[in-house]
């Protein structure tokens, strides 16, 4: 029983941090800029709503956040 649920564990820890150790990051500074994106993105998505409605508000605002996040992930497995 104790081996099992050693083995549990492994493979637990291992979902949470092997797509985050392909980049060369932790898990913690995974979580951080997985944060900071989502923040972004949804100050993009606030300013395309406010758009929609005000054409003439936020005219490139949202594109570019997207580019910005874009350019930053691209460079992120390179630090």
């Amino acid at each position: 029983m104790k081996r099992f649920f050693i083995n549990t564990l492994k493979f637990i820890k291992k979902l949470f941090t092997d797509h985050p150790h392909e980049l060369g990051e932790s898990y913690l500074m995974h979580a951080l800029w997985a944060t900071i994106f989502s923040i972004y993105l949804l100050f993009a998505g606030a300013a395309c709503l406010i758009h929609a409605v005000f054409p003439f508000l936020f005219t490139d605002t949202a594109s570019s956040i997207a580019e910005w996040v874009v350019n930053v992930n691209k460079d992120r497995g390179r630090l």
